[in-house]
């Protein structure tokens, strides 16, 4: 049944400077952006936007009724403009309603549990929640992290001295799936909240974003086995 409330974004743009072209790289004989888009398409949106500054990559996508392919402005594809940028110009060029759930896949997380996704999806309640989005938790508790300044300092937020039965859990956000309503996204341009986020929490062996070569070659060698 299609969710008539629920449209997702892929944001694909061709630049990349770490894998040139990373999201028409295959694995299991699909590309990345195939591959994410049949798993967009078993969460049964109103609508999929495949977003990329590069038109040539229409030819190569699967194309329905209900995937359109955005060609956006190449100022929207250099490597420092953050992809919520390209979702806010999707509601303002197609009109989104303020009601409409907006959801963003990244091509390069091709590991995604989508029917843990869905279910969280139907559970979603937008007045209680501000955003929904997909994390791992780590080994590592809120008084172990540690950061590093512009100088090379290391810099604590948090040393008590607390044992980790009373220390908060640390979670990582995977990029393997954002959702909030089309009213919070244009009015505070984030998919992420202080305090009032749902996670999907998501399985570590699974949570892998690619990023360089040796990404790539994990996914290949999780897709080979299974």
């Amino acid at each position: 049944m299609i969710n008539k409330k629920l449209i997702i974004i892929i944001p694909a743009r061709m630049n990349s400077k770490g894998i040139k072209k990373k999201n028409l790289k295959k694995v299991n004989n699909k590309s990345l952006i195939n591959i994410t888009i049949k798993q967009a398409i078993k969460l049964e949106p109103k609508k999929i936007f495949v977003s990329s500054e590069d038109k040539n990559l229409k030819k190569k996508i699967l194309i329905n009724k209900n995937i359109e392919f955005h060609e956006r402005n190449k100022k929207l594809s250099n490597h420092n403009v953050h992809t919520i940028y390209v979702v806010l110009d999707i509601i303002k060029k197609y009109k989104i309603q303020n009601d409409t759930l907006i959801g963003l896949m990244l091509p390069t997380y091709p590991l995604r549990e989508i029917s843990k996704i869905k279910n969280q999806i139907k559970k979603f309640d937008i007045k209680k929640y501000y955003s929904l989005v997909g994390v791992t938790e780590t080994k590592s508790y809120e008084n172990n992290i540690r950061y590093l300044d512009n100088k090379g300092k290391l810099i604590a937020k948090n040393f008590n001295l607390n044992q980790r039965q009373k220390s908060k859990k640390v979670f990582f956000v995977n990029g393997s799936f954002f959702l909030s309503s089309c009213k919070n996204l244009k009015k505070f341009k984030n998919f992420h909240n202080s305090k009032n986020m749902k996670p999907i929490l998501c399985n570590p062996k699974l949570s892998i974003d690619i990023n360089d070569h040796l990404d790539l070659k994990a996914v290949r060698k999780y897709f080979n086995k299974s």
